[in-house]
This record gives C-alpha cells, structure tokens and sequence, in this order.
C-alpha cells in the first residue's frame, strides 16, 4: 500500500501577459467565446454558457490563445477549463511535488539500517537455492 502523503503544492504555469483590461479587449472576449456580457479573466460564466461556446473555446485554444473559462451553478466557480497543455504541465508539476513530498517523508522516517554486499549475496544465494537452481 501507499503512503500517504500530504503536501503543500506551489503550481508553477505559464503566464499569459494580457494588455491593461479595456471594454474593447473584454467585448472582444466575449465576443470571440460568443458570451453575452463583458468577462474579465477570472469572472464565472454559467454551465450552460460554457456548454454553448465550447466549440469556440476549443478553437482558440488549439490556435495557441484564449484564457481558462471558471464557470458554474449560479456563477460559482465549480470548474475550469484549460487548454491541454496547461493541463498537462499542472499535472507534471503535481507529479513532481507528490515525488519531493513521499521523498521527504522517506528520508524522515528512515532508520539508518542498511544491507552489506554480504547480506545482500546470502539473501540472493538463499532464493537461488528454493529454486533449486
């Protein structure tokens, strides 16, 4: 079984440098992921609007541009969508802390007890002999 291990993460992404927040920059937000409103970067947008405009979501993200939607019941954050490649990176990021944290923890509980290269060649001896080899 696997330790459990708590950790504190430190989520390193990319950043993308968006010009000052104007009412042109978010109309022509709105306008491209086809909500009806101005949205600023992390405002919430309903589900059923997410829903609708996902095919254009889509296509800015797979032309390299657009900013992660927050959407949910009654414009309460309860989800993100992201582009692939940030989600993916999140998820190395995550990997790589989790490794550090059972690492950590490892190294804190470890007693100090080594096997010698004896040891270690009787114990390969002992199974070669219930093999019968």
């Amino acid at each position: 079984m696997m330790p459990v291990v708590e950790a504190k993460f430190q989520l390193r992404v990319p950043v993308v440098v968006l010009a000052p927040f104007s009412p042109t920059g978010a109309n022509r937000l709105a306008i491209s992921y086809g909500f009806p409103y101005d949205i600023g970067m992390t405002e919430v947008v309903t589900t059923g609007e997410a829903r609708d405009a996902l095919h254009r979501i889509a296509k800015h993200f797979d032309a390299g541009e657009g900013e992660p939607v927050y959407f949910g019941s009654h414009r309460r954050a309860q989800g993100v969508i992201v582009p692939v490649d940030v989600w993916e990176m999140l998820l190395e990021q995550v990997e790589d802390e989790l490794d550090v944290a059972l690492a950590r923890d490892r190294l804190t509980n470890d007693k100090g007890r080594r096997l010698t290269p004896e040891e270690i060649t009787a114990v390969f001896h002992r199974l070669r002999a219930a093999r019968g080899a």
